[in-house]
Parts: structure tokens; C-alpha cells; sequence
């Protein structure tokens, strides 16, 4: 398998423990480690990208989301 690794901050998700004060500490919460990523499984995907264009420039992608100039 090919990897590659990336720096990178993850959520790390348990049960809430009831043993504790505060149950919610037991969450596990946000970490930052080395990770691999495997090349052969992997996608980038880009979520609220902004800068879509205009309707001239990019016209499917404005038929598709509608919300585009509000957005921008």
C-alpha cells in the first residue's frame, strides 16, 4: 500500500463517561499526530470553497447550486 503522511488534527470520538464530573470529558476530543494516509484510498475533497465565478465562467456549476451568489 502506498502512503503518504500528512500532519493532521482529528477528532478522536468515545463514549460519554458517566464516571466522570463531566461526562463529556471522556470524548476524547481534537489531536494532532502523524497520520498515513493511504494514496490508493484517498480523496481531496473541498468543502465551502468560495470564489465560484461568475454564471458565464462556470454555468453547470451554478445550475447545480443555486446558492452560489449568495454564498460568495
Amino acid at each position: 500500500m502506498r502512503v503518504f503522511p500528512v500532519q493532521a488534527n482529528y477528532y478522536q470520538q468515545f463514549d460519554a463517561d458517566f464516571n466522570l464530573d463531566i461526562p463529556g470529558e471522556g470524548y476524547g476530543g481534537w489531536k494532532r499526530a502523524m497520520i498515513n494516509l493511504s494514496l490508493d484510498h484517498t480523496a481531496v475533497v473541498v468543502m465551502h470553497a468560495w470564489d465560484c465565478g461568475k454564471r458565464e465562467q462556470y454555468p453547470g456549476w451554478h445550475r447545480a447550486v443555486e446558492y452560489i451568489p449568495r454564498a460568495n
